[in-house]
């Protein structure tokens, strides 16, 4: 399933992120090393990091929510906030989860139609430090089945 995500979203494929792993529970996804993706300081660039963030994100949707995926009209990102704790060095591994509650009441059936929901997402160095947290505001739309 990572490597047929890999190639459904071009910019990604473009910055060179990986989706390393899609499960009910997390979503995965690294940026790897590389002068490429270094800012004026030479740590990882803040707009790569927050791309894996919001990919792993998407992932821990893909995961979660695969039992009623065809039922799915929308999942947008509305807003994010995202706290770099320190500088990312190296490879860069976000990983992601979503509001189990949440989604537990819309694969029960309980929740449907248009609702919120929060997601958040860790972001590790080579060195599994945490170099960054992002908090991710979704708006979803799911059908009735």
């Amino acid at each position: 399933m990572c490597e047929h995500a890999n190639t459904m979203v071009p910019f990604s494929n473009h910055v060179g992120t990986r989706m390393i792993e899609i499960s009910p529970e997390r979503g995965v996804v690294e940026v790897p090393a590389g002068e490429q993706m270094h800012n004026h300081m030479g740590g990882v660039h803040a707009g790569a990091q927050f791309l894996a963030a919001e990919l792993a994100g998407a992932m821990a949707f893909g995961g979660a929510f695969a039992p009623v995926i065809t039922q799915v009209k929308l999942f947008i990102l509305r807003s994010c906030t995202v706290s770099f704790l320190k500088p990312g060095l190296g490879r860069i591994r976000a990983v992601a989860t979503l509001d189990p509650r949440t989604v537990a009441d819309v694969l029960s059936g309980e929740v449907t139609g248009r609702f919120e929901l929060d997601g958040k997402a860790w972001l590790y160095d080579e060195g599994d430090t945490a170099v960054g947290k992002v908090y991710l505001d979704y708006v979803v739309d799911v059908l009735p089945r």
